[in-house]
């Protein structure tokens, strides 16, 4: 037997095992292979296959194209290539390799599949349903192609043609869970929750080990605030199959909001070590690190360097800029954000936009909101230019921007769900700004700039945990807008023996050693109480008491109050005698409305900007002795401001007032100081340059 002979019955062998089910073994004789004949285009093609399902998707695509230097004709190679690049986010090149492969074979059914996905995936959606348009009228029996056509109608904006697409998928086959699924997702897309629930019910009933839909309907569950049952579908789901990717990212989710940093973050790490290059699943690891009591600012900031490096390492340089470079002339100002819509960011966003002078800025919108809203039709008339660039790759929305001549570009997401980051890592205009969305760095090498201020990021402190250059605001970074419906601070004194101290915020930030500094100032306070607002479902209520018994603390001095709307929330405030700030992720707005009700706060200061907001609200409020520089101390301010219940009182009927006159609320100065500091930003590129 000839050594070509002996080489190709390996390959058979190969090939055996590989269509058996045992990848490893088939790799190391499709390696062996190689060693004895590296021109054989089917072993290198079939290895890539093995390695793409492993997930070492540049090693596969490596071996697709050494395939494809052997072979130019290879359809079925230029098919797997065009695959693995899609699953590597790289919906140019695999249209590319979709479009090859259907030149040298254009009976390859999935590779015009690919075809029209790739295109979706770049936002050309016109095309991409030219392509399932073509494909159903040769195979009008595949309900896939029906929500491919279904979802580019739809990112169009024809939701109704979109809609008789999506009922035609189900007519096909009415009780395939498969197809069931799909068209719940679709429901839950558009904002028919409880259609989307029944649906996700009806698919399982049919098929219960069905991980996708207990993924789903663990999302839909959160959405309707059933989040107890969430819980118990997500872990059915990552049960059913280890290896879910999205089902550990929504895990992550549902731990981070019940206030289980730890369980998220190990929860988010598994969901990245099975998909790499997925953005948003490293972006949720990022904010929920935050949460972490044990982490550092430098061990956080390593986490975000790391991310940058995953995702930005093969970006193009940045290209020159032509825009004018007159120092003082009208900017133009560009904000990409995903929340231009009902979301806590609006609380600043909104007031920003009346606050800076419209004369001097002209403001364009860069919008990937999911499911627009009222708000965002208001905010449709508060800028110049609103442009949705929500289905436009990344990289082309940053020509979009290069276009309009964008000289300053703010990002008010950071690192929190439907931010577009990678914009910014393009370089898409002069000056880039991160500020308010996201309490800390992008991790982003030449982002630009932060705006900060000294009492969060005091000189000296944390420089070196930025990839952005910090430009201080004097005062605070942000400002707040008192809200109008609020009801009047309510006439209470406090009760000796009975005091209420409480915590409306995230139960996120409750972590354990935040439960157990609070059930130690239980301790110290006798009869007094703790009322926090719950987290999602029972788990988060049974941490919490779990906690205070463990440290020796009676639990039913927890009161848990229910998600509210904002006029009981506002009237809850009211009756706290004295707000407790959770460490190390203090609160921001939710700080602001307990003192507007009348409520003072206690703050433990840490040594990161998401840690020192406590120290940067009440300090520009005038109330530096609530601030606590140790453990020991935070408990001595509480237990001493408890026995002080005229000096309560007294406070409580001025500390609106103290809000409404401190530099927090003032907009008009605020809008001044950041037209300043942005301004100079300008000039001084225009000088460099």
């Amino acid at each position: 037997m000839s050594d070509q002979e002996m080489n190709d019955e390996k390959f058979e062998l190969g090939l055996s095992f590989h269509q058996q089910g045992n990848p490893d073994q088939a790799e190391m004789i499709y390696r062996e292979v190689l060693n004895g004949n590296p021109n054989h285009k089917h072993a290198w093609s079939n290895l890539g296959a093995i390695l793409s399902k492993k997930n070492k998707l540049e090693e596969a695509i490596n071996c697709y194209r050494k395939a494809l230097e052997i072979d130019q004709q290879f359809g079925e190679c230029w098919f797997n290539l065009g695959n693995a690049l899609r699953k590597g986010m790289n919906p140019v090149g695999a249209e590319a390799a979709f479009v090859q492969a259907l030149k040298c074979n254009n009976s390859l059914f999935g590779a015009a599949v690919g075809l029209g996905q790739s295109l979706s995936e770049q936002g050309k959606f016109p095309q991409a349903a030219e392509v399932f348009k073509q494909i159903i009228a040769q195979k009008k029996d595949d309900p896939d192609l029906y929500s491919h056509l279904g979802n580019a109608l739809r990112m169009q904006g024809l939701r109704d043609e979109a809609m008789q697409v999506y009922q035609m998928m189900l007519n096909l086959r009415p009780n395939d869970p498969k197809i069931i699924h799909q068209y719940g997702l679709v429901m839950m897309d558009v904002g028919r929750l409880e259609e989307a629930f029944n649906q996700f019910k009806y698919a399982l009933s049919l098929k219960q080990d069905y991980p996708e839909a207990h993924n789903s309907m663990s999302i839909v569950l959160q959405m309707l605030k059933q989040d107890d049952n969430a819980l118990a579908h997500n872990l059915e789901a990552v049960k059913l199959n280890p290896n879910f990717t999205e089902a550990w990212n929504n895990l992550g989710n549902l731990y981070g909001l019940g206030g289980k940093p730890k369980e998220a973050i190990d929860a988010f790490r598994k969901s990245i070590a099975l998909q790499p290059r997925a953005i948003p699943f490293h972006s949720n690891l990022l904010l929920n690190l935050h949460y972490s009591p044990d982490m550092t600012g430098a061990e956080i900031y390593k986490e975000h360097a790391g991310w940058a490096e995953a995702h930005l390492k093969n970006y193009p340089p940045a290209q020159p800029f032509d825009n004018n470079k007159e120092g003082g002339r009208k900017l133009r100002l560009g904000i990409v954000s995903p929340d231009f819509r009902k979301h806590t960011v609006n609380a600043f966003m909104e007031p920003f936009l009346d606050s800076i002078d419209r004369n001097k800025f002209e403001v364009f919108a860069y919008s990937s909101v999911i499911r627009p809203d009222e708000k965002t039709e208001q905010f449709k008339l508060k800028v110049d230019h609103f442009k949705d660039v929500r289905p436009i790759p990344d990289m082309i929305a940053s020509s979009m921007i290069r276009k309009d001549q964008i000289d300053v570009l703010l990002d008010l997401a950071g690192h929190t769900a439907g931010s577009r980051l990678p914009i910014f890592a393009l370089k898409s205009a002069p000056i880039q700004i991160t500020q308010f969305g996201y309490p800390n760095t992008t991790g982003i090498p030449g982002f630009g700039f932060r705006i900060t201020d000294t009492f969060a990021d005091p000189k000296g402190l944390t420089e070196a945990n930025h990839s952005e250059e910090l430009v201080r605001l004097p005062g605070l970074a942000w400002c707040y807008q008192p809200p109008a419906d609020a009801p009047e601070v309510p006439k209470r004194s406090p009760k000796a023996g009975a005091i209420i101290f409480g915590s409306l915020n995230n139960m996120a930030k409750h972590n354990g050693k935040v439960l157990s500094l609070w059930a130690k100032l239980l301790s110290a306070v006798p009869g007094s109480k703790l009322r926090l607002l719950s987290g999602p479902g029972q788990e988060s209520i049974k941490m919490v008491r779990h906690a205070l018994q463990t440290a020796g603390v009676n639990p039913d001095r927890v009161e848990f109050l229910p998600r509210m709307e904002k006029k009981e929330y506002f009237a809850a405030l009211g009756e706290i005698d004295i707000a407790l700030d959770p460490f190390p992720y203090n609160g921001g707005i939710t700080s602001c409305d307990t003192l507007w009700m009348g409520t003072p706060l206690l703050t433990l200061a840490g040594t990161t900007y998401v840690s020192r907001q406590g120290v940067a609200i009440l300090s520009n409020v005038g109330m530096e002795d609530w601030i606590a520089k140790t453990p020991e101390e935070f408990i001595e301010k509480a237990k001493k401001s408890a026995s002080e219940a005229a000096r309560l009182s007294l406070l409580r009927g001025k500390l609106r007032d103290m809000v409404k006159k401190s530099s927090i609320c003032d907009w008009k100065a605020y809008g001044s100081k950041w037209e300043e500091a942005v301004r100079k930003l300008w000039k001084t590129w225009c000088a460099s340059k």
